[in-house]
């Protein structure tokens, strides 16, 4: 499933079938008009982060937010088109979290909760560099 494209015609979203659970997932142009893609790109998570997640936001940076769960719990990450290494923590307070987007500023929204939420659930932004 996609959910997001760049102006760079990179297209973020999640592989989903009955034998593999959600994975969040790239998929970048072969040529400049953009009718040709390659095959998808699975983006990877760290340690505790690898059982399941997606890619939800892309900029024209080519920076990736999105989720990712595991052992260690349910994160927002972040992962770069110009660079595949495995994601990294967005940071955002609480015992769980997800970003949703982000913008060519570096700037990303998503929610978190548990520990100093009230209400059980809270929105935030985060700028990363």
């Amino acid at each position: 499933m996609n959910f997001r494209i760049s102006n760079r015609g990179e297209i973020v979203g999640g592989l989903n079938s009955d034998t593999v659970p959600w994975t969040p997932t790239l998929w970048k142009p072969l040529n400049h008009q953009r009718d040709v893609y390659g095959f998808p790109i699975i983006l990877k998570g760290p340690d505790g982060y690898a059982d399941a997640g997606w890619a939800d936001g892309i900029n024209d940076l080519g920076d990736i937010s999105g989720v990712m769960w595991g052992s260690a719990g349910q994160q927002a990450m972040l992962w770069s088109s110009n660079d595949l290494r495995p994601s990294q923590l967005l940071g955002f307070p609480g015992d769980w979290s997800v970003a949703w987007k982000l913008n060519n500023f570096r700037i990303a929204v998503g929610g978190f909760g548990g520990g100093s939420c009230p209400g059980g659930e809270c929105g935030g932004a985060s700028q990363f560099h």
